[in-house]
């Protein structure tokens, strides 16, 4: 389940919390909802890379580690950006946008190739680029818009290699919703707890996701009410570590 999680996060949670909100009231349960979820969430780049690369002769090996954002070779990534390079204007919805969005992503390319996607003129290619844990850190700053909510802060608040005085300057100037920080596994305590006190179900529920709460987040999560935050809680490494951990002080949280 930690995996689908990780893959979703290039998603807009709050599209996938309508699906799972709406639909749990007519009795479906939560867990099958997720997987509905999955299935349909926009703007589905993994489909339409996969849909493009397959047309195109593209190994499914190649294919399936573009989109799970394993390691890619020199010369695959090349070859990947290669297609993009064909296209000099690339419309919305274009395949060719999903392949670069799913490599702009990828951990594992050059910082020079990084460095060439962040200046693409389709943002869906940057905002791969933001979202990117070893995009370097100017690049990064240079993506943002201070001041201003937009796309491309969303998934720069989702990226733990932002710098921690940055994510705090974005949260307090509101350039991204609380769930994008609440997804960010370097979010700082301070905001955990502000979004576990003020936030909204949506909110809480992706920061019960977050790998790195601690002990006394967890301890509140345990108890919340809502059966997202009570879902993706369950499936935290964090959680199962800290309920071995407390033993008998943890009896009764999400038996």
């Amino acid at each position: 389940m930690g995996k689908r999680i990780e893959l979703l996060w290039d998603v807009r949670p709050s599209y996938i919390f309508r699906l799972v909100t709406s639909k749990h009231k007519r009795g479906i349960s939560f867990a099958l909802l997720f997987l509905l979820a999955a299935c349909n969430s926009p703007p589905m780049y993994n489909t339409r890379a996969q849909e493009y690369l397959q047309k195109q002769g593209v190994s499914n090996d190649l294919i399936l580690r573009l989109n799970d954002r394993k390691p890619l070779t020199e010369s695959e990534a090349a070859m990947l950006e290669e297609f993009g390079n064909k296209w000099v204007h690339l419309l919305p919805g274009n395949p060719v946008t999903a392949v670069l969005h799913l490599l702009a992503s990828n951990p594992s390319i050059s910082t020079s190739m990084i460095a060439r996607l962040a200046k693409s003129r389709d943002e869906e290619v940057r905002w791969g680029v933001a979202y990117n844990r070893s995009a370097p850190v100017e690049v990064l700053l240079q993506l943002r818009t201070p001041g201003k909510y937009s796309t491309i802060n969303e998934y720069l608040a989702r990226n733990s290699s932002v710098p921690t005085e940055v994510l705090l300057q974005m949260y307090r100037n509101k350039e991204a919703s609380w769930v994008e920080f609440a997804m960010n596994p370097n979010c700082p305590v301070d905001l955990m707890r502000e979004i576990a006190e003020q936030g909204t179900d949506m909110d809480r529920t992706w920061l019960a996701a977050n790998p790195n709460l601690p002990p006394d987040m967890i301890a509140r999560l345990a108890h919340d009410p809502s059966r997202g935050v009570q879902h993706f809680l369950a499936q935290n490494r964090a959680f199962k570590e800290w309920k071995a951990a407390s033993g008998a002080s943890a009896t009764g949280a999400l038996r």
